[in-house]
């Protein structure tokens, strides 16, 4: 038997780092290929990880809550000579260690902690410990009386709270309080940073009447996406420059055949943008995105659900808020918002009468298009919503 380890995934080219939610696999258990062993979450998803080999866990080297790196060896697997040969032949894990898994276990009970940042663990929790300076005695008396041998997140958020705690107050006046940035959190900053050093953005406002979609949303009960779709789409194919990126080398503006549609939903693990592929060719429109949203909601979107958004639409109407300057998700060319309906007098023909109006804003790439079409983008989708 060959001792082969399990690595944490790289469920994409830019994830650096994930965290295990929770294991379904317990050492001891035979295990096939497929079989799904664990869920793991990243800063873009939530996701089951399947098994790439077939063979015995004997140990779990990280558990419920720990951040690990990607390629990281997270469980060793006992597997057939000839089995694992042919794993490594094809780049699949690593090899473990020649030794028996009694050794393995006796080895790791009998380290002892000694370093303040061991590299046992995760960047995140690393970058902390030396962020709060967190001094050795001060983790090794929190292992020790929590009989653990590293750091998750929530051990981190404890042991820094203290020093919060005591860095609040001077002279009995509140100064500041400092708030761990989570994975997601983190990576939202790196793409909006990213994207407002590179794209030049510009932006520009319609007042739509709102009246019929609101009356047609009180019988029908469907959401307001499913209910604007259909105007939505054909503004889009109408002026495919929203639908577009810019590309540098050499210098092109590229537009898209097809709309995959992000669109932000606020969860309690954060904001996510999920994207409905191909949202052009969908019949049944409703139903996908609905799915879709359940998906978002129970934290189970795939990578493949979050990437590749080639439109943006944002409701941030739905938080009240009546206009909002958005920032382009990096590397699209606009991101639409909605803001608030709200009744207002508003003049009806030769007659002033009380009407649903919303503010919507249009975040462009002002490399992509001028002032003038994203203005003739507006237009097309006010009198389109309005005569829907």
């Amino acid at each position: 038997m060959t001792q082969i380890y399990l690595t944490m995934p790289q469920p994409g080219e830019t994830i650096t780092e994930g965290k295990i939610i929770r294991w379904i696999a317990k050492e001891g258990d035979m295990i096939k290929e497929g079989d799904i062993v664990s869920e793991l979450e990243t800063e873009k998803a939530l996701f089951e990880f399947e098994s790439p080999f077939e063979g015995r866990i004997t140990t779990l080297i990280h558990h419920n809550g720990d951040n690990v790196p990607v390629g990281e060896p997270i469980a060793v697997l006992e597997v057939e000579d000839s089995k694992a040969k042919n794993y490594l032949m094809m780049g699949l894990g690593q090899k473990g260690p020649e030794v028996s898994q009694t050794t393995i276990i006796e080895t790791k009970k009998e380290t002892p902690v000694k370093n303040k940042a061991p590299l046992s663990h995760s960047p995140y929790i690393r970058k902390m410990i030396t962020q709060h300076n967190l001094s050795d005695k001060q983790i090794e008396d929190y292992l020790e009386q929590h009989q653990k041998e590293k750091l998750t997140k929530e051990d981190i958020e404890k042991l820094i709270k203290p020093n919060l705690d005591s860095g609040l107050r001077r002279n009995g006046t509140d100064l500041y309080q400092d708030i761990p940035v989570s994975p997601i959190r983190e990576r939202i900053a790196q793409n909006m940073l990213k994207a407002v050093t590179t794209i030049p953005h510009a932006h520009t406002n319609v007042t739509i009447d709102m009246t019929k979609i609101v009356e047609k949303r009180k019988q029908t009960k469907q959401n307001y996406l499913v209910l604007l779709w259909p105007a939505l789409k054909a503004a889009i194919q109408k002026h495919p420059l929203v639908n577009a990126t810019y590309k540098n080398d050499p210098p092109t503006i590229r537009t898209f055949n097809k709309i995959h549609l992000g669109v932000s939903v606020d969860t309690d693990k954060g904001l996510f943008v999920p994207v409905l592929k191909d949202a052009h060719l969908e019949k049944d429109f409703e139903t996908k995105w609905n799915s879709l949203l359940q998906k978002t909601k129970d934290n189970k979107l795939s990578v493949d659900e979050v990437t590749g958004a080639t439109f943006t639409f944002n409701n941030f109407g739905y938080f009240g808020t009546n206009v909002g300057v958005q920032i382009i998700p990096y590397p699209q060319a606009a991101s639409l918002g909605m803001g608030r309906i709200e009744k207002r007098p508003w003049i009806v023909g030769e007659g002033i009468a009380i009407r649903s109006v919303s503010e919507w804003t249009l975040a462009f790439d002002h490399r992509v298009m001028d002032g003038r079409d994203a203005a003739r983008f507006m237009e097309t989708l006010k009198e389109l919503i309005e005569q829907a």
